[in-house]
């Protein structure tokens, strides 16, 4: 058996899987003046950076045993796939490159990692929309 405990809580599997237990379960509503469960997300969301959180994470894959990456990664990106869009409008280009530049070698580390491949994707595809929609995109190109 496989202990996924970790002495960095950042790698640690089971939080991880308590995050996305937490944020993936559709909360029914109690009284219909309550905020839906997505509202209440992202302004939780909003007062927690998200992405000092996911660039410690890449920068400590690479050192984390294979059989935990594959699991771990997994895991993150599906926490990722729901926390990202509520948090990504606050993010700016500077701190979308240094997500970006924390993943690059989290691929050499771990080439054939789908989960990581899928953080990846988000994180490309939001700084590639943050790039084309900068103010300063004329100082850029």
């Amino acid at each position: 058996m496989i202990c996924y405990r970790s002495l960095n809580s950042i790698l640690d599997l089971r939080l991880w899987e308590l995050l996305h237990r937490i944020i993936s379960t559709d909360v029914a509503l109690s009284a219909p003046d309550m905020r839906p469960s997505k509202a209440r997300l992202a302004t939780l969301l909003h007062r927690t950076p998200i992405s000092p959180i996911l660039v410690a994470f890449l920068d400590l894959l690479g050192g984390s045993d294979p059989q935990m990456r594959q699991r771990l990664s997994q895991v993150v990106s599906s926490c990722l796939s729901i926390i990202w869009p509520l948090v990504v409008q606050k993010m700016s280009t500077e701190i979308l490159l240094e997500c970006f530049g924390a993943f690059l070698p989290a691929v050499q580390w771990c080439p054939n990692n789908k989960g990581l491949v899928q953080i990846g994707t988000i994180v490309i595809y939001s700084y590639k929309d943050s790039l084309y929609n900068s103010p300063n995109k004329k100082k850029v190109q």
